[in-house]
């Protein structure tokens, strides 16, 4: 029997072989009006700046607005925003302006990637920045100024006479993306749900981790009174048979330059093996909600997988997202 409680949710990076970039586009939004319609908890968009002519978007934001207001119940946001290219004020105005148009239905995923080769060549960092400390020091003090704009509104209007609108309205939900839980300390102290990632996976990190993740909930629950939400994110090539899969897994490889020992983990499933292998994981890894990037090309078989995904887990008893 399944869980009635897993939730599967959806993660797009706007990757198609030979398609032009605003065709791209339109296959997303139908994707995420498919998903809504369906059940899935969420529609993840990944911030990416790479040299593919045909990707569809790089800053996902704008595509974020469109799809929340195509959509009446999935999670919309971005997996993950990388921060330590943008500056903070932009990020959290847009965020909270559109977790409030389209009520708390607003994803903020935070990645510490930089999404570019040499960043400080090509994008100016957030003024009040000067010191250029490294990456970790420039993430955490990114994070904790998204944060404070969105939590110390009246200290901000005294002080500093910054609005962030609405005021008084209700900030996104942060998230933390990651490949382990090596992070939850930060987390933990400014209260971000924390996703995993599974395809991102370094050497080490393959393990359940189960016993760390309990304890990231517990000590989150001891400072903030309630649970964080956490969710695993996998990636996929789903076909009729595991050998039909592995074909198409290797072509795509192939074609996006990927080698076989590259720190990146995708699966070739059926639908049969996705649905056993997701409520292994929700035992090993102790989650309720996984976050699914299907690798297929074909747009017409991303919604095909999608429907066969929400009848086999029965998504659409739990159209609301909580």
């Amino acid at each position: 029997m399944i869980n009635e409680e897993i939730k599967i949710g959806l993660l797009e990076y706007g990757y198609r072989i030979d398609k032009n970039s605003m065709a791209t586009i339109e296959e997303i939004i139908e994707y995420a009006v498919e998903a809504d319609r369906l059940g899935f908890s969420r529609f993840w968009l990944g911030e990416h700046h790479g040299p593919l002519t045909t990707t569809a978007f790089t800053n996902p934001d704008l595509l974020i607005g469109i799809i929340a207001g195509m959509t009446d119940d999935i999670k919309v946001g971005s997996a993950g925003s990388t921060i330590l290219i943008h500056d903070a004020y932009p990020v959290a105005t847009n965020y909270k302006l559109m977790n409030n148009m389209f009520y708390d239905r607003i994803d903020l995923g935070l990645a510490k990637g930089s999404g570019l080769v040499e960043t400080k060549d090509v994008v100016k960092m957030d003024r009040d920045l000067k010191s250029r400390q490294g990456f970790r020091e420039d993430f955490d003090d990114k994070l904790k100024l998204i944060y404070d704009l969105f939590y110390n509104e009246k200290k901000n209007l005294q002080e500093n006479e910054i609005v962030i609108p609405p005021f008084g309205g209700k900030p996104p939900e942060m998230w933390y993306l990651s490949t382990s839980y090596r992070n939850v300390e930060t987390a933990i102290k400014y209260g971000l749900n924390y996703s995993r990632s599974l395809f991102h996976s370094l050497p080490g990190d393959d393990d359940y981790k189960k016993e760390e993740l309990l304890q990231f909930k517990q000590d989150f629950f001891e400072k903030h009174k309630v649970y964080p939400k956490v969710n695993v994110g996998i990636s996929i090539c789903m076909e009729n048979t595991i050998a039909e899969a592995q074909k198409e897994l290797s072509h795509l490889k192939q074609h996006y330059g990927q080698g076989e020992n590259e720190g990146f983990k995708i699966f070739a499933v059926t639908i049969d093996s996705l649905h056993d292998m997701l409520l292994e994981y929700q035992n090993l890894y102790g989650v309720d909600e996984f976050i699914i990037h299907d690798l297929t090309d074909d747009p017409k078989q991303m919604l095909d997988n999608i429907n066969a995904i929400s009848e086999k887990f029965n998504l659409q008893k739990e159209v609301t997202v909580n």
